[in-house]
């Protein structure tokens, strides 16, 4: 608790629940995970709109090669 306390001032130990582990008091670690909680699905952009800007960077990387060659 030492530990938690100054970041948490608020925290608190619930000295009914026992770990399964160790049989403390108190559950011990907690995972959290964050896909689950935070990850928002967005779809990929259409193959034509991907096509195309690798195509606009790879004219603008070709364009970049003739002016260093010159």
């Amino acid at each position: 608790m030492r530990e938690v306390r100054p970041c948490v001032p608020d925290a608190r130990i619930d000295r009914e629940t026992l770990d399964e582990q160790d049989g403390g008091i108190g559950k011990v670690g907690y995972e959290i995970n964050f896909n689950r909680v935070f990850f928002q699905y967005q779809p990929p952009r259409p193959l034509h709109e991907i096509d195309a800007e690798l195509a606009a960077v790879e004219q603008r990387i070709l364009e970049l090669l003739r002016e260093v060659a010159e």
